[in-house]
């Protein structure tokens, strides 16, 4: 768990690790997705944005990670539902912001090292503004679920 670094220096700590491949590297919007995927892009790091199926079309899904899968994009960034369906080792998780709750931080953790033998990691980074957002989402579910 890293505290208060900045998107450079999240890149600068991690990019060996990155360039290797078969990354999932999660953010908390779409918009942060698809903001994170141009700055890998343009750090010379293969990239592509994905997301559940809701936000984006099954070819375009199927498209990134195919991508990723033959080694073309060697990290896949999205939200909580970027994983589902992809069933391939990952040797790093990167997550940028706290995620909504345990259960959620264990899933995405649990990508890394599905391969016995192979090493893994996943990685945390997060900002005190983190806990506020995740403070106010909570709160907010909470009202929802007492009306």
């Amino acid at each position: 768990m890293r505290y208060g670094r900045s998107f450079d220096e999240i890149l600068r700590e991690q990019k060996v690790a990155l360039e290797k491949g078969r990354c999932f590297l999660y953010v908390d919007t779409i918009a942060n997705a698809k903001e994170t995927t141009k700055k890998l892009k343009l750090a010379g790091i293969g990239a592509e944005f994905v997301v559940g199926v809701k936000e984006m079309t099954a070819p375009e899904r199927k498209q990134a990670i195919e991508k990723w899968e033959a080694g073309t994009a060697k990290v896949l960034v999205g939200t909580d539902a970027m994983g589902v369906g992809i069933n391939q080792d990952v040797h790093l998780v990167i997550i940028i912001g706290l995620p909504q709750d345990i259960e959620s931080l264990w899933q995405k953790v649990g990508r890394a090292g599905r391969v016995e033998g192979l090493q893994a990691a996943a990685v945390l980074y997060w900002q005190l503004g983190d806990l506020q957002s995740v403070g106010y989402k909570a709160a907010n579910a909470m009202s929802q679920q007492q009306k």
